[in-house]
């Protein structure tokens, strides 16, 4: 008689819980990103510039995208009630614990 056991696959696991994460992130980003400055008119708004081009990594394409992330002068709202500088970590503040919920379903099925 033999038995067997199959394994969960943990590579495919960690796979789907990085994708989890990156789509959580993507979905809660744009309630504290501000809403783009007249430098933007051209070029589209600063939250629509969202782009994930591999697991794991969250990118602005915008050109001025990281002097408004870290600009200390950045205005709280622009237009946007919620829009705050350190968006991201202004994200993992309020969302950290749906984010690594749905991260552990993905990784744990």
């Amino acid at each position: 008689m033999k038995l067997i056991f199959k394994l969960p696959d943990k590579k495919k696991n960690f796979k789907d819980a990085q994708k989890s994460v990156d789509s959580d992130c993507m979905k809660y980003l744009n309630e504290f990103v501000p809403v783009a400055p007249t430098k933007y008119a051209k070029s589209g708004k600063l939250r629509d510039a969202l782009k994930n081009p591999e697991a794991g990594k969250l990118i602005y394409t915008e050109r001025f995208a990281p002097h408004t992330y870290y600009d200390a002068t950045t205005r709280k709202n622009r237009g946007n009630p919620k829009g705050t500088r350190l968006w991201f970590e202004t994200t993992k503040k309020h969302y950290k614990f749906r984010i690594l919920a749905g991260a552990k379903k993905e990784a744990y099925k």
